[in-house]
């Protein structure tokens, strides 16, 4: 991977845990997610932002709840990812 798209993903992780931060600890619908980022310079399709958020999720700093009964997920960060953006916690890929 190049440094710049290095830069690129750490950018991108930064911005949905501080797209999330806000309403910890509760979640926000994976679709209004997507649509804020996009609106930040950040548009992806569902499986590029599901990469994003599988490696929030292995890192712990992000919560995935799918409600597949009602056809929607729902992601909030966790306080490791508050952590994380607040400095007090260093994550590798994750550099604030």
């Amino acid at each position: 991977m190049s440094l710049s798209n290095a830069i690129r993903h750490n950018m991108i992780r930064l911005q949905i845990l501080k797209i999330l931060a806000p309403e910890y600890p509760n979640p926000i619908d994976f679709d209004i997610l997507r649509r804020v980022l996009a609106n930040w310079g950040h548009a992806m399709d569902h499986g590029q932002l599901g990469g994003y958020l599988a490696y929030l999720t292995e890192k712990g700093c992000v919560r995935v709840e799918e409600k597949k009964d009602f056809g929607f997920t729902l992601v909030a960060i966790t306080s490791t990812g508050l952590d994380v953006l607040d400095g007090r916690k260093a994550e590798c890929g994750i550099d604030v």
